[in-house]
């Protein structure tokens, strides 16, 4: 045990007089030490899945006790050492997720929200209880765990009740996937399975899910991808391509694509307010069809020719009449922006 509480010293916030503590403070703070302690482990020696075994248990519960004992900095020293001391469950938790669908959470990331897990399981566990600490703790681990891979995976944050859903989601649309086919994994069937688990989990409410719910958890899972991600092997030069070099030179972004749309329906409501011949004229000449202004150009526009045909006026007439409404639309989109 002496050896033990000298690790602990060895971590920031904590000196070996037990002056202070790495857990102590805002919940920031919490995350940033929370990483202090994953980088370090292998420092403390540290290995193996943690929590196993009669003589650790029986250590994790002693600890425990005169945590609940103690007070003031004794009792942050012994909290920051059984945490210390089971960082390797954080670490088996964080491997086990590894691989899975990480919404590009890193191992060390995913070690770091382990550890913040950890930490509450130490507060909740009761040491007189029945229930192991490593199963205790393995709940909190995977819990923080999985509502940070939620969090990465989303652009608008959620209520933590639909985060735990959607994770859900995710397992019975994966184990349908894996047992029937991509094709068979429909809101029906993925329904059906999610409500299969939660009456397997003896959740509250039956585990009735419908399938309007499946396909408003689908929309809300989303998960947006970086243009930056590697995509493809890297070449003799050590160069790989990204997403972003695939998408095509003279391709509109979504922010151009939308101030594009924009540009072109406060100028159709200019072109609407002209006299109406010019207005004529000019949705022809441009290509702007009755009901397509706002939505885009229609291929192959009118000539000249065909309008003064058409309005049975000479082409240079029906030309002075198009420059006129450009110029007169051109001082309406400037004066819109100023």
């Amino acid at each position: 045990m002496d050896e033990l509480y000298q690790n602990a010293g060895m971590m920031p916030g904590v000196d070996g007089d037990g002056e202070g503590s790495a857990f102590s403070g805002a919940e920031g703070e919490e995350a940033g030490e929370a990483r202090e302690y994953v980088s370090r482990w292998e420092v403390l020696g540290v290995e193996g899945e943690g929590g196993g075994g009669a003589e650790r248990e029986a250590e994790n519960r002693e600890l425990a006790r005169a945590m609940r004992r103690a007070s003031g900095k004794e009792r942050l020293r012994l909290r920051d050492r059984l945490i210390v001391q089971n960082i390797p469950l954080v670490i088996h938790w964080a491997q086990r997720f590894e691989g899975r669908q990480t919404a590009g959470l890193g191992f060390d990331d995913m070690c770091s929200e382990g550890t913040l897990g950890l930490m509450k399981a130490v507060e909740k566990f009761d040491p007189d209880g029945n229930r192991p600490f490593g199963s205790v703790a393995g709940c909190w681990i995977r819990q923080a765990i999985r509502r940070s891979l939620v969090k990465k995976a989303q652009l608008i944050a959620l209520p933590e009740r639909v985060e735990h859903e959607i994770w859900h989601f995710r397992q019975a649309e994966d184990a349908v996937v894996s047992e029937q086919g991509r094709s068979a994994a429909t809101d029906a069937a993925v329904a059906a399975r999610m409500g299969e688990d939660a009456r397997r989990r003896g959740d509250r409410g039956g585990g009735e899910v419908t399938a309007e719910r499946v396909a408003e958890l689908r929309r809300l899972s989303e998960r947006a991808v970086s243009l930056d991600m590697p995509v493809g092997a890297v070449d003799d030069e050590g160069n790989q391509m990204l997403l972003g070099d695939m998408i095509p030179a003279d391709m509109m972004m979504p922010r151009e694509e939308a101030d594009r749309k924009y540009l072109v329906e406060q100028m159709m409501e200019h072109v609407e307010a002209l006299p109406d011949r010019e207005r004529q004229i000019v949705r022809a000449w441009a290509g702007f069809e009755d009901g397509q202004g706002a939505e885009g150009r229609r291929e192959g526009r009118v000539t000249l020719d065909d309008l003064a045909a058409r309005l049975k006026i000479s082409r240079e007439r029906v030309r002075q009449l198009r420059d006129r409404a450009l110029r007169t639309l051109a001082e309406k989109l400037w004066e819109g922006e100023e």
